[in-house]
């Protein structure tokens, strides 16, 4: 159908963007902030990749029986179940935050980073752990556009977010000193953008 086409298009677009982001930002990244450093944000972005398999995993379990139930008209039942895995999600985030508190405060005992960048790797983290807890709670919003066949939204929003992202990036690196935790920084303002438009 036509719908389908534009949602596979559009997803197309946004792996396209999403790719060319990456590309142009890595070795820019490394050239500002050094081999080193950027070893860090690969390695906190590792940390908070099993929260997110859960959530994933979670919500998708979860659009289906949404889906199910509103095409049969029964929106009580689907809101019931919204509505679970909203708390579920907020629940893995509060348990996430937790960790994530204690993985910082003693991260100098679990990782090898040099005194210099202790405090930007530790600000790198708690950052990005910011956005896993941000992502994994908010990732219900995402169920709407699923269930209503319109996945092209969630293909704009992650397009936008990814050019705002490597535009602030830039701009940090250029006018201010490099830092590493710019890196998660914008990352957290894309995660922000993201989420209000899937709320909207």
């Amino acid at each position: 159908t036509t719908q389908t086409a534009i949602n596979m298009i559009a997803s197309m677009i946004t792996y396209l963007v999403s790719m060319l982001v990456s590309f142009f930002l890595s070795p820019y990244i490394v050239k500002n902030i050094g081999v080193d450093a950027n070893g860090f944000i690969g390695l906190a972005n590792n940390f908070t990749n099993y929260a997110s398999l859960i959530t994933i995993a979670l919500n998708t379990l979860a659009t289906r029986f949404v889906a199910v139930n509103i095409y049969k008209g029964d929106n009580k039942t689907a809101n019931k179940y919204y509505s679970s895995v909203f708390y579920a999600n907020t629940f893995i985030g509060v348990f996430f935050a937790v960790a994530s508190v204690i993985i910082i405060a003693f991260l100098d005992r679990f990782l090898d980073v040099s005194k210099d960048i202790l405090p930007d790797v530790r600000i790198l983290f708690s950052l990005v752990f910011l956005n896993t807890i941000i992502g994994a709670i908010g990732t219900v919003f995402n169920i709407v556009t699923f269930v209503r066949n319109k996945l092209y939204l969630n293909s704009i929003v992650n397009i936008i977010s990814n050019l705002v992202r490597a535009f602030l990036l830039f701009f940090l690196f250029y006018f201010l000193p490099p830092s590493l935790f710019f890196v998660g920084l914008t990352a957290f303002i894309a995660v922000i953008i993201s989420l209000s438009a899937n709320i909207i």
